[in-house]
């Protein structure tokens, strides 16, 4: 099952146990939810099942909307009726003097997390502390109320409703408090229902036991909701096989090739692409500056292939080319620039022409990237190379060899001087080979240089060979075979700051799920910010002692001071110094990222 299902989270439940007994009915491990709700809570959460699951972190942060029933004269330490009374209050309010201070509660504004919340400081919940006794100064956060309403109030007994419109993180706990304080009393939140979530309301959610009735029946699947009833809202692209296939494979879109609406477009604007037979396949964001429609999430099956027909120009036409110089053009998937491909990509540069690369976006293989594509495009030009163009290898899947050969190496990119390795393959079921491109060369007056395999140890240097080092954590050999250090470039995210509080403040860098990962534990790395390079402890892994659901490089820079949030560092990694583990205490964790930093600088030294 791949969709939407709108349920009405009873009283009772976590959003944790929603999600359980769905993944029961459904049959379906890859089942999510687009927002917490407390167990008191009811109302609408939108479950996510199957490749739905997939459209979590991409939801708005402000489609929210509550009704909410409070009462005056007491304050509750959980900021609800299931908590205690703390203290009391006998000032009586009329409803004006509520209508009075609402205002000052919509729009953008600051608020306080309670005590009783999920939120991290210094790597502790709140909630943790709160059931301690313990109560610690909180930072106030920016959130956005966008419409505040007092729907009743029963002055006798000093109880109302409010219904709040508002963005993701927002307390209403919270909210009500610091709304009765504002109008002279206390207050605490007696009842909480999420009335509207994700565009969905109310009248389309389905009770959880009408829901275990239909699936008792076997159809759930009528009360499934297409993954992109998500994103209503954004435009629609249609797109013709081709572009599918380019797009399926994580490529961009030519918007001038595009059937799309004429609208002024914004950077990172979302669009729905639809592929033929109107099936959805994912999400495009704008990138005006280049004219093209970026790769942003896919949705569809991953096995997308183009059996090629009458559309099979557009394979050629996704190739930007207008008036290619004479290229010398080095051939191969080029994953990780390792010694074998710089003695390629360096009989390429030694010509009179114009030194250019055919490649593959991902390795026709499938096998994991050895370096990002970022990371990939800056070596090639750094090395000389003056254009290259990526290719999505299911474009070409079934493109005979004479073909691929004569119309886009010989023909639209104009090549004199091809060179590869002599294992190179290309075409339809990997036909062609250097034989007939040398037939071929020879035949249109182009050069055709085969550059012999570069040997280490005996062996030949490859992909396969540094892959299988990098997952040992025998970096050194990696390094070796490469000619350079194993690493990535990525963008500084935030973590849970627990490093900061241990003195040991860390950078938080999160690997793509297609680049090779190296085996979990601690290395020691050398690291590229903008004001220069330092040594550093870089764990990889999924931080056992704190916990992570996603693989993390994490590093701390002893001798770095400053804020690397949302600039891209990169990270090599020069050995291996002890295997991933779970430590009994964060003491413990303290000493040991220490004494890992005097082996890494030790390391980095030589």
């Amino acid at each position: 099952m791949n969709g939407v299902i709108i349920l009405d989270k009873p009283a009772g439940f976590t959003s944790f146990d929603a999600v359980a007994v769905m993944r029961g009915l459904a049959k379906e491990k890859k089942i999510g939810h687009t927002g917490t709700l407390d167990p008191m809570a009811t109302g609408v959460l939108p479950l996510l099942i199957g490749r739905a699951a997939k459209a979590a972190d991409l939801l708005p942060d402000t489609d929210k909307e509550y009704e909410a029933g409070f009462s005056l004269g007491e304050r509750y330490d959980t900021g609800d009726v299931t908590g205690k009374v703390t203290e009391t209050c006998a000032v009586r309010v009329p409803g004006e003097a509520i209508e009075r201070v609402i205002p000052e509660f919509c729009g953008d504004i600051m608020q306080v997390p309670p005590m009783y919340s999920a939120v991290s400081v210094n790597g502790q919940r709140l909630y943790k502390l709160a059931r301690q006794g313990i109560e610690i100064e909180r930072e106030a956060r920016p959130i956005h109320i966008e419409a505040l309403e007092l729907r009743s109030f029963d002055v006798d007994g000093q109880k109302g409703v409010l219904r709040v419109s508002c963005s993701k993180g927002t307390y209403i706990r919270a909210l009500i408090e610091d709304i009765a304080k504002a109008a002279g009393t206390l207050g605490t939140m007696t009842s909480l229902r999420r009335v509207k979530a994700c565009g969905f309301t109310e009248k389309e959610a389905v009770t959880l036991d009408g829901l275990r009735a239909i699936a008792a029946e076997g159809k759930l699947e009528t009360v499934l909701r297409p993954v992109e009833t998500l994103f209503r809202d954004y435009p629609p692209v249609h797109v013709s096989p081709a572009q599918a296939v380019r797009f399926c494979n994580g490529g961009g879109l030519d918007i001038g090739r595009l059937r799309m609406p004429r609208i002024a477009l914004r950077e990172g604007q979302r669009f729905c692409v639809y592929g033929p037979e109107e099936r959805f396949l994912g999400l495009a964001k704008a990138q005006p500056e280049i004219n093209q429609l970026g790769f942003l999430k896919l949705f569809a099956e991953e096995k997308w292939e183009y059996k090629g027909g009458e559309d099979s120009r557009e394979i050629l036409e996704t190739l930007d080319i207008k008036d290619n110089p004479p290229a010398s053009l080095a051939l191969g998937t080029f994953d990780g620039l390792h010694l074998g491909h710089r003695a390629v990509l360096e009989a390429a540069l030694g010509s009179e022409y114009s030194p250019q690369v055919f490649t593959f976006k991902k390795s026709p293989s499938g096998d994991p990237a050895l370096m990002t594509p970022e990371d990939k495009a800056a070596a090639l030009e750094s090395m000389g190379i003056e254009r290259v163009y990526s290719m999505d290898f299911a474009e070409l899947r079934d493109m005979e060899a004479e073909r691929f050969a004569a119309d886009i190496l010989l023909g639209r990119l104009n090549a004199k001087r091809l060179c590869c390795g002599g294992d190179f393959r290309f075409g339809r079921g990997a036909a062609g080979d250097t034989e007939l491109l040398l037939r071929m060369c020879e035949a249109s007056g182009t050069q055709l240089i085969v550059v012999p395999p570069v040997l280490d140890g005996g062996g030949k240097v490859s992909s396969t060979r540094i892959r299988k080092a990098v997952a040992e954590g025998d970096i050194s050999t990696a390094n070796r075979l490469l000619g350079r250090a194993f690493g990535f470039s990525l963008e500084v995210i935030h973590g849970n700051h627990i490093g900061r509080g241990l003195g040991t403040p860390t950078i938080n860098q999160a690997l793509p799920e297609d680049l090779a990962l190296p085996r979990f534990g601690v290395y020691a790395a050398w690291c590229r910010t903008d004001s220069g390079r330092y040594y550093g402890v870089c764990n990889i892994g999924v931080k056992p002692t704190v916990g992570s659901d996603r693989v993390l490089a994490e590093t701390w820079m002893p001798e770095f001071t400053g804020d690397l949030y949302g600039q891209r560092v990169r990270v090599e990694l020069v050995d291996f110094i002890r295997p991933e583990k779970k430590f009994s205490s964060l003491d413990e964790l303290k000493e040991e990222i220490k004494r890992n930093a005097k082996t890494a600088k030790a390391m980095t030294a030589g």
